[in-house]
């Protein structure tokens, strides 16, 4: 482990820590994109380790304070419920998310999912959940909205969906932060179970489980890839023992 003092761009002082070891893929910074951000570091860090940061590889030093300057944002992070101010920028952040997903179409389809729910009786604005970074931009969304099956269990189930994280920013587990506190949020609001469609591998970890198996089954305006794509998960132990029922999506304009 080794400290070195840096001064950052703006000449505030601060330290960066690096931890580097000589293994097969040479430098460990703590950062999974370290090395896509300085190339050269991983083949110093592992046949020079004690001289990377002599003079000799001075020219590093413009990648490694922008590492730092990463870091510090990362080190800022913080979830914040929905503000005026980050309306638009969370709707533009959802459509490129979507778009780089699949296409421009889901793209658009999901940004009006988002509008038409907040227009909506179902909306939560205490559940539509930001990330921001230490620069106060929107790097992450999620929203939790009020659902029903059959005209039942309003004020006790919620619909995950959109979940969306900046490009840049996808596999740091920030989607998996925002989930969690919404869960805990939403407990808190007396709610009993969360339904979501998606990829079932992004979601088991969350403690999801397949919504069928559970006597919640997909409606005639529901098209899923695979029958396990729609899943639920108790917030309080016991819910799902009361709640059952088929699921629609014909109340959203934007899904039809």
């Amino acid at each position: 482990r080794r400290y070195i003092p840096f001064s950052h761009p703006t000449g505030l002082p601060f330290s960066i820590i690096f931890f580097i070891t000589k293994n097969r893929t040479g430098c460990h910074t703590g950062q999974s994109d370290a090395v896509n951000l300085c190339p050269g570091l991983p083949f110093i860090a592992r046949e020079h380790p004690s001289t990377i940061f002599s003079d000799n590889y001075v020219h590093l030093l413009p990648c490694l304070l922008h590492i730092a300057h990463q870091l510090e944002l990362e080190m800022k992070r913080e979830i914040k419920s929905m503000e005026p101010k980050y309306l638009k920028e969370s709707l533009d952040l959802v459509e490129q998310v979507f778009t780089a997903y699949a296409d421009a179409e889901e793209g658009r389809i999901v940004r009006s999912l988002v509008e038409e729910i907040r227009s909506k009786k179902y909306y939560l604005p205490e559940l539509e959940l930001l990330m921001v970074d230490g620069e106060d931009r929107v790097i992450g969304y999620v929203m939790f909205s009020g659902f029903y099956l059959e005209g039942k269990y309003e004020g006790e189930l919620l619909l995950l969906s959109p979940a969306a994280v900046a490009v840049p920013f996808q596999r740091q587990h920030i989607s998996r932060e925002l989930i969690e506190f919404g869960f805990a949020r939403a407990v808190k609001m007396g709610y009993k179970a969360v339904l979501v469609e998606g990829n079932p591998a992004n979601y088991r970890a969350r403690g999801f489980a397949t919504a069928n198996e559970h006597g919640i089954v997909p409606g005639a305006s529901v098209h899923l890839p695979a029958i396990e794509c729609l899943m639920v998960k108790e917030l309080v132990p016991g819910a799902l023992d009361g709640i059952k029922g088929r699921v629609e999506y014909d109340f959203y304009e934007a899904l039809r």
